[in-house]
This record gives C-alpha cells, sequence and structure tokens, in this order.
C-alpha cells in the first residue's frame, strides 16, 4: 500500500511506529526505480505507474538493438509506413523476405537495371544465330532459347573457288527447318547461314 502521510504539529511526539513508516516509503519507492526489482510501468498498482503512451516516447527515441528479433510481426506494419530512407543499406537479406511478398506495384518504374538482373533470367524476343560457313546438307541452329518454327533463315555463297572452267554455276537454298543445299557445276562453294527469330514466330 502507498505510504499515508499524518501532518504533525510542532512539538508533537513523533513515535518509533511513525518514523519507520517513513523510511520504509523512502526505501520502497527508490526500489520501485531499481532497474532490478522494478518500476514497470505495468499499472497493475498505484505506486508502478501507468503503461507510457505514445506521447511518453521521444521521436527517434526507440533504436534497432532495442527491438527484440522477430518481435515486429506483418500486423505491427501499417501499409505504406515504410520508405525506402527508413531502410539501412544491406539490412533485408534475402531470408528475410517471403516467398511472392513484393508486388509489381511495389517496384518503382525504372528501378532495376540491367546489372541487377542475372543473365539469362529473361528470355529475349529477338534473337539471331549466324553460321559462319556452312557446307550443303548442314543445318543452320536456331538462336539459344528459340524453335526453328519462330526463325526465318538465310544462306548466301561465301566465296566459290573456280577450278578455270569457262561453264560454271552454282545455286545456295536453304529450307524452314535452317537445312542449307548447294548445287554447283565445276566451282567449289562454302556459304555461310543466319537464323533471325522472333518470339512466337513471324
Amino acid at each position: 500500500m502507498p505510504f499515508s502521510h499524518n501532518p504533525k504539529n510542532p512539538g508533537d511526539l513523533i513515535k518509533s511506529e511513525d518514523w519507520n513508516n517513513a523510511l520504509d516509503a523512502i526505501a520502497s519507492l527508490f526500489a520501485k526505480f531499481n532497474n532490478a526489482t522494478g518500476h514497470a510501468h505495468s499499472g497493475s498498482g498505484e505506486e508502478d505507474g501507468p503503461p507510457i503512451g505514445v506521447a511518453g516516447i521521444a521521436n527517434n527515441a526507440i533504436t534497432n538493438v532495442k527491438i527484440m528479433d522477430g518481435a515486429v510481426s506483418a500486423t505491427k506494419i501499417q501499409d505504406g509506413a515504410i520508405a525506402t530512407a527508413k531502410i539501412q543499406d544491406g539490412a533485408i537479406a534475402t531470408a528475410k523476405i517471403q516467398d511472392g511478398a513484393i508486388a509489381t506495384a511495389k517496384i518503382q518504374d525504372g528501378a532495376i537495371t540491367a546489372a541487377q538482373v542475372a543473365a539469362g533470367t529473361f528470355s529475349r524476343d529477338i534473337g539471331i544465330a549466324i553460321m559462319p560457313s556452312v557446307g550443303t546438307g548442314q543445318t543452320i541452329p536456331p538462336p539459344s532459347g528459340f524453335t526453328a518454327q519462330e526463325c526465318i533463315f538465310f544462306a548466301s555463297a561465301k566465296f566459290v573457288v573456280n577450278g578455270g572452267e569457262a561453264n560454271w554455276n552454282y545455286n545456295v537454298t536453304v529450307d524452314v527447318n535452317g537445312k542449307v543445299t548447294i548445287s554447283t557445276s565445276n566451282v567449289v562453294v562454302v556459304a555461310a547461314g543466319m537464323a533471325l527469330a522472333k518470339r512466337g514466330g513471324w
């Protein structure tokens, strides 16, 4: 119980009980502010103090070391409350982000640069494959990640060797699957080929 003060008049007798009660009250008051025994602000008693409200906490008073690991749950974070400036660089590790937690609307336009995207992460819409030398019966491969059905194939003579014959000719063709056919007369032909691909086909 809190100490009850009974005022005394000059010349009144002070009994040992009065003295002891006063000193006990002082000792109890000091104990309430002792870090081991407790002034908890639990509101459970008149001398324990009421809970500390928002007005009793200074702005920026709660530092990182004062927050227990795992103490802040999703329900304690107000929608839109966390600004970029409030997150320390490197503070949020991959393991701390729930799978699927970051929606498209939460990524600022232009925020993700090429340096942030691993090579091969996104498939290309356009691709080119070049075969510097191709002989008859060989097939020009589609660009990586594309099929032959998404390609247009091209082939032409790269160089022609004539053995001195007066009459000579050649013909270079390529089919829809990229297979090259070279027909010649009195000449040697080496061709070059190219596959031009577009996602979904042309």
